[in-house]
């Protein structure tokens, strides 16, 4: 029989395994329940694809132009035509990210869809607020 510190030790390794499932699940294999949710799934992987290959003209087209977007560690918060202009940079500066399984909250024309984004070792949650307008979904904002 094993002592009860290599046994907790043993338990606490499956519990945490356990609830570790699933919650690194990549957005790209999350099922959405709607076509709305489907919709927002595309314009937030086409947001991650952008960014992951610096395509600064992919993720411009992906804002909505009175977006407001939150940078940085200060959490400024920029317009559309502000954000443009240091984009480039941002992309060459920072590494690949994934986003993981959204949780998404749709009314009327506006979604709002927390999901955690990895980027090395760093994991966190963003807030991505999308508007829609002219039969397409935009980003109209994110918070962290």
């Amino acid at each position: 029989m094993m002592p009860f510190v290599t046994r907790f030790a043993v338990l606490s390794v499956l519990v945490c395994a356990i609830m570790a499932c699933g919650t690194d699940t990549p957005l790209a294999d999350y099922i959405p329940s709607s076509d709305q949710e489907s919709a927002l799934k595309i314009v937030l992987l086409g947001f991650q694809d952008g960014a992951n290959r610096r395509d600064a003209v992919k993720v411009a087209g992906l804002i909505h132009e009175n977006a407001t977007l939150m940078v940085d560690r200060e959490r400024k918060l920029l317009s559309k035509p502000d954000y443009v202009k240091i984009l480039p940079q941002r992309l060459a500066d920072n590494p690949p990210f994934a986003l993981g399984k959204p949780k998404m909250s749709l009314s009327g024309n506006m979604a709002e869809v927390s999901i955690y984004m990895s980027r090395g070792d760093a994991r966190f949650l963003m807030t991505f607020h999308l508007t829609y307008e002219d039969q397409r979904w935009t980003i109209s904002g994110w918070t962290y």
